[in-house]
């Protein structure tokens, strides 16, 4: 062990042995990350508290509990332990273990395994210890909290934890993040009060805080759910105006808010804006094939696709390796004169470029700049 530590670079002190140390946790293998704690001891390297957040994150993450809480409490024999060895041997280090304690990341991370695991009563009942122990909860607690409680629909426990952070904001400057507002936002349109949900989101906006993909996921999915397909199709131009790309689960959501079944046989309209949210979502999920068959399923029905459908699929079917469809879809825009704007020559260019044909793509340059 001694020499592989020599070996790699690692110095054979307690910082040495918790980079080791969390390697181990992170990959699952707890009896050789408990083997090592057992050789830092025989060394006289005492595990310090970062070692056994490592530890304790570890059995979290393996969702073995009673083995974390176990670790946590000795946290504080084990800095005893050092302490009475050192004495014993008047060992230059004598002190080294008298400030072990559990501290306010021992007490988050079994939190946020608790919370992660569904055991949201345990996590609210070591919340509570914590605080009684004199910790201070910051935003990674109060985030942990929230995201279990609105996720698990306890959203009454979920506006107690928040306006107790509310009120930790102006006591002692704890400030709200943009995760923490998604969360209560997006637990809010779960239980059905769109109207507080919408609260948090200009909320959000007056914090200066900025939307990224994730909140506005959440913001079109709850107006989806209450279907409010019109309000959430302007959020995502929105995003597009902002440079914000939607993700999947965007796409889905208005998908989900009118499917094919139900514009065919309610007599929806199907316009343009429709068929690019399906056409992204196949794209964005990898599905490119089903993409291309819903693209040509609309036009045998009638819907003729604008410049915007052209580019998103000819996008994804340049990143699919579907080279030869990419250039027979930009031919057919052609001869609907279509044109290219500056969207679809990048998405044309930066294909050939990702293929690694520089040629062709300094062609389509040269063609664009005359």
């Amino acid at each position: 062990m001694m020499d592989q530590f020599v070996k790699v670079g690692i110095d054979r002190d307690v910082v040495g042995y918790s980079s080791l140390l969390d390697g181990y946790c992170k990959s699952g293998e707890m009896e050789k990350a408990l083997g090592l704690m057992e050789i830092m001891r025989s060394e006289r390297v005492w595990p310090d508290i970062v070692s056994y957040n490592t530890l304790i994150n570890g059995y979290c993450r393996k969702r073995e509990f009673d083995s974390a809480n176990r670790f946590m409490a000795e946290i504080s024999d084990d800095a005893k332990n050092s302490v009475v060895s050192d004495v014993n041997e008047a060992d230059d280090n004598v002190t080294e273990g008298l400030d072990l304690e559990p501290n306010l990341i021992t007490h988050t991370t079994l939190i946020s395994g608790y919370c992660k695991s569904q055991g949201l009563d345990e996590a609210l009942v070591l919340f509570k210890e914590m605080v009684k122990s004199g910790f201070l909860p910051d935003v990674v607690t109060y985030s942990s909290l929230l995201n279990g409680l609105c996720k698990s629909g306890r959203l009454l426990d979920g506006k107690v934890v928040f306006r107790e952070m509310e009120k930790q904001m102006v006591v002692n400057g704890i400030t709200f993040d943009l995760f923490v507002c998604t969360i209560l936002m997006d637990g809010l349109f779960k239980a059905g009060k769109a109207a507080e949900a919408e609260e948090m989101f200009r909320i959000l906006l007056e914090l200066r805080l900025v939307p990224n993909h994730i909140t506005y996921s959440a913001l079109i999915d709850g107006r989806c759910k209450v279907g409010d397909i019109v309000v959430a199709e302007s959020v995502i131009r929105e995003m597009e105006s902002k440079l914000v790309a939607p993700n999947a689960i965007a796409y889905s959501s208005i998908i989900n808010g009118h499917t094919k079944n139900e514009m065919m046989s309610r007599g929806i309209e199907a316009n343009q804006f429709i068929l690019d949210a399906f056409v992204n979502y196949f794209r964005a999920s990898g599905n490119i094939e089903e993409a291309e068959d819903l693209f040509n399923d609309m036009m045998q029905r009638g819907i003729c696709p604008d410049l915007v459908n052209y580019t998103s699929l000819m996008d994804g079917l340049f990143k699919a390796g579907k080279e030869s469809s990419a250039v027979k879809l930009a031919e057919e825009m052609t001869q609907r004169n279509l044109g290219f704007d500056i969207v679809a020559y990048n998405v044309f260019i930066n294909g050939f470029l990702k293929l690694g044909k520089s040629d062709e793509a300094h062609s389509i340059y040269i063609g664009m700049r005359e």
